[in-house]
């Protein structure tokens, strides 16, 4: 199964929570008492650099310059950003683990509908957990294993090329064997 950044759900509700936020702050062209109070909020929606500066009208060298320059607009952003990510990280860890799900199942039979609470379970991911793994404890899950060989191999061909005409050694020559031929051309 091929994993992609967003799904299509997902990317329609970040434009959603881009448009909504646009519509709200009016597209702040400079920087003033109430950019760090918006850029929190973006920041607590998952809104990257580039979309904050999209809403703010300005370019994204201009965020990062009031990132350096504004301690208050530095800590709001952090801030949003660390309740998103807490967000995320949570969902992430269930679908490592699995979970359980309480659903409202609406079925209809000879045109008797009845409802009921069932509950879903999602198994645990095992990519997700791999990849956990991976990060965490890149020691013992990584991919990629550093294997350190330190040994010197010398090979050494002694040919006796006495016995080859001008004609081979000229062919040898041409598929680049010339080694050979200098050392068997005769004085």
């Amino acid at each position: 199964m091929e994993r992609t950044k967003y799904n299509d759900g997902t990317k329609q509700v970040m434009m959603q929570a881009i448009t909504g936020v646009k519509e709200v702050y009016k597209e702040a062209t400079t920087y003033n008492a109430d950019t760090p109070r918006m850029a929190y909020h973006m920041s607590k929606y998952g809104l990257n650099y580039g979309q904050i500066a999209e809403v703010l009208g300005v370019n994204e060298f201009t965020v990062g310059k009031w990132l350096n320059s504004h301690p208050d607009f530095a800590m709001a952003v952090h801030e949003g950003r660390a309740i998103i990510d807490a967000k995320v990280e949570a969902s992430f860890l269930q679908c490592c683990l699995g979970y359980e799900r309480e659903e409202l199942v609406t079925t209809s039979y000879k045109g008797k509908f009845n409802s009921m609470v069932v509950t879903k379970t999602y198994p645990p991911d095992g990519y997700l957990c791999a990849r956990w793994l991976a990060v965490r404890q890149p020691k013992l899950w990584a991919n990629v294993q550093k294997v350190d060989v330190q040994k010197t191999i010398n090979i050494t061909n002694n040919i006796d090329a006495t016995d080859i005409t001008n004609d081979e050694l000229a062919m040898l020559e041409t598929i680049g064997i010339k080694q050979l031929s200098a050392a068997s051309k005769p004085t």
